[in-house]
């Protein structure tokens, strides 16, 4: 990896390949930091080596989506940003129909431009 697409330092970036796949770019700056992406990296992989179907969730039904399939969306929507805490807060597809500006406020969806980002994909999501 070069430098120019190298995050800061101690920083990553989640992003979908052209195929779907899930590329984590980071920058340890520690032993400890290294260690925790590798280990990271190979959680993403599965034990057995293989990668993860990280385009699944395009083809489940919105509802049924499992916070995993909801940080996921938000990477497509380059809001990786937040996929931590709405993994970490349990949002599933069920959970996203109902949120509010309130509700994405208090999942720490701090810039007003990301709420009406997420609520727009969200309203998309229910005309599917």
């Amino acid at each position: 990896m070069d430098e120019e697409t190298t995050p800061p330092s101690g920083q990553h970036e989640e992003v979908l390949d052209n195929g779907g796949s899930l590329v984590i770019n980071t920058a340890p700056t520690t032993d400890v930091d290294n260690k925790h992406s590798m280990t990271s990296a190979w959680t993403q992989q599965g034990s057995n080596g293989n990668s993860t179907n990280t385009e699944e969730w395009r083809t489940k039904p919105f509802l049924s989506w499992t916070p995993q399939d909801v940080g996921l969306w938000l990477i497509s929507l380059n809001m990786s940003e937040h996929r931590s805490s709405f993994e970490e807060n349990e949002i599933n597809g069920e959970h996203l129909s109902s949120l509010s500006k309130d509700d994405l406020q208090e999942l720490g969806v701090g810039r007003l431009g990301h709420r009406l980002t997420i609520m727009k994909a969200i309203q998309q999501q229910l005309l599917v």
